[in-house]
């Protein structure tokens, strides 16, 4: 058992693993579904984080863009 926990875990660190995003957390015990479910929810809290600032950027791009246009 020890020797296929081992090869698991390698085999699992050389593929990549899994997003949380994708891992059904049904089919884990209770203690694991929590810690799944908390990385889920750090990563989208994150991921909307990030969405937020690429369209603040991005408005602030455009507004000078169509000042400088404007200039021209």
């Amino acid at each position: 058992m020890v020797i296929m926990l081992v090869i698991g875990i390698i085999v699992s660190f050389l593929t990549g693993g899994q997003d949380a995003a994708n891992i059904n957390p049904v089919f884990f015990t209770p203690i694991v579904r929590k810690y799944i479910e908390k990385r889920r929810q750090k990563s989208c809290s994150m991921q909307s984080a990030l969405r937020s600032l690429l369209q603040q950027d991005l408005a602030r791009w455009q507004k000078e863009n169509t000042t400088a246009t404007g200039l021209l």
